[in-house]
């Protein structure tokens, strides 16, 4: 698994769990619908604004930051985070309810603990027109009321006619028919006299309920649900509020606190395991720079040509032939020593980059020239060993030598931009290297050299100055 699809995965299943805790543990208060939809919006804005922040953190290399010093912007972090989050969640919930409410007046019921399955809402019930009542009792438009030959309707009817929900825990045993004389006295009719269905008065649902013996304790109407909303209402104070949105604040500010520590517990680690591998990596390259070092100087062949050389100064010049020995001693002392060195100044760098010219200049005689152009304020300023005594033995081998009448070897340093900068300038030009051919290895060991030590702010470039010279650049950052 992709490292980029784990993250995903395990924000969205991290805040799913929460959301899914915090949906069981309000399931008994809230209803089920606007509080589904509302944790959904929740986790959304979480996961936004956890990115959000991680983007922020990456941006603003929090990482580097010390403990004692991160610890605080994490808190105040989670805290803003947390605040934002519990606020847009709780007047989202408000408004979700509200509307809830309004399609369903029930839910208001319901959140309040009141029994919905005894309560009969009126207005959910379907009127009963009364030319349906007058059908039900035997009676139609012009006919002569007789009370006493009227038909008593009975109360499964009646409720079937108002469409009360079968949830309705009701014992209709015990319900009584209406008698044709009360449902006739409430529609304004008398005995005797003649139907007029334009005249006669429609009779209430709560009326009917309440003479069939329905109590009066069960029927819940317009003005009674907006009684009960507006005392709901009234429990919410301004004390009540700042507590519920103070409760919220505190516990996302807990979640976001938590996320952070588990971000940077991981990134923390993740950092440390890095270290351990570019420092095993450095080491590496210190060894494999070492070993280089080691076959390019102190091979036989080299060792040969210097003593060789010396001894023929002997005879000619004795002092020039102790220099030589004193040179070619203090280059294998360093070159034996060099895995002892992370850095070394460039002072130390350049008497073993002089030595090195020296025992060359000794075979080379008039065909190499060198000369040093070093800024005074750079001597003691610290760089990876071998690094210009690399470039300066890469010129000799690939450039002056191949040149008849030789050439010259520049060194020279600068500081500028908060930068070390350090140049080893050749006769020659940098030719492609033909397929087949080892490559500059030593090159490719000091740019990685750089790379570990100094990050990517250090760079070694190699190109051609002109037609005539090649120019070798080192910059060094000096923070």
């Amino acid at each position: 698994m992709k490292k980029n699809q784990l993250y995903w995965m395990l924000q969205f299943g991290g805040w799913g769990g929460l959301m899914v805790t915090n949906f069981l543990a309000s399931a008994m208060l809230f209803p089920i619908i606007p509080l589904t939809l509302i944790n959904l919006f929740t986790l959304c804005l979480a996961v936004f604004s956890s990115h959000l922040y991680r983007l922020y953190v990456k941006k603003r290399k929090w990482l580097d930051f010390k403990i004692v010093k991160l610890i605080p912007r994490v808190f105040l972090a989670s805290l803003m985070q947390g605040t934002i989050t519990a606020l847009l969640s709780l007047f989202a919930l408000a408004f979700a309810i509200v509307v809830h409410i309004q399609s369903d007046p029930e839910a208001l019921l319901q959140m309040m603990g009141l029994p919905v399955e005894s309560i009969i809402n009126l207005e959910k019930l379907t009127a009963i027109e009364p030319q349906v009542l007058l059908d039900l009792m035997g009676l139609s438009n012009g006919s002569v009321v007789d009370i006493d030959s009227l038909k008593a309707i009975e109360p499964d009817r009646l409720l079937e006619l108002m469409n009360l929900p079968s949830e309705i825990t009701l014992d209709r045993s015990a319900l009584v028919p209406i008698e044709p004389v009360r449902l006739t006295e409430m529609m304004g009719l008398t005995n005797g006299g003649v139907v007029d269905i334009e005249s006669i008065r429609a009779v209430d649902n709560k009326t009917m309920l309440l003479r069939m013996g329905v109590s009066s304790g069960m029927l819940v109407d317009a003005d009674t649900l907006k009684a009960i909303e507006e005392a709901s209402m009234a429990q919410f104070s301004p004390g009540l509020i700042f507590g519920i949105a103070a409760s919220f604040v505190s516990q996302y500010s807990i979640f976001y606190i938590s996320w952070s520590a588990l971000y940077f517990a991981y990134q923390f680690l993740q950092k440390n395991r890095q270290v351990e591998i570019e420092k095993w990596k450095l080491q590496a390259s210190f060894k494999d720079a070492e070993l280089s070092a080691l076959k390019s100087q102190i091979n036989p062949h080299f060792i040969f040509n210097s003593l060789n050389n010396i001894r023929s100064l002997v005879a000619e010049d004795g002092e020039k032939a102790r220099d030589s020995i004193t040179h070619l001693s203090d280059l294998l002392r360093f070159s034996i020593q060099f895995d002892q060195y992370e850095k070394v100044s460039l002072e130390k760098e350049m008497e073993v980059v002089k030595d090195y010219l020296e025992l060359e200049s000794i075979q080379l005689e008039e065909r190499l020239d060198y000369s040093f152009d070093i800024a005074k304020d750079s001597w003691d300023l610290n760089l990876p060993p071998m690094i210009i005594q690399t470039l300066v033995e890469n010129a000799i081998k690939h450039s002056i030598n191949e040149l008849p009448n030789g050439g010259k070897v520049i060194v020279e340093s600068e500081l500028s931009d908060d930068y070390l900068k350090i140049f080893v300038k050749n006769s020659g030009q940098l030719k492609n290297s033909q397929p087949g051919k080892r490559k500059g290895i030593g090159i490719k060991n000091s740019r990685e050299r750089l790379r570990l030590l100094y990050g990517e702010k250090a760079s070694l470039s190699v190109e051609n100055m002109n037609e005539e010279m090649v120019c070798a650049t080192i910059r060094i950052p000096l923070n």
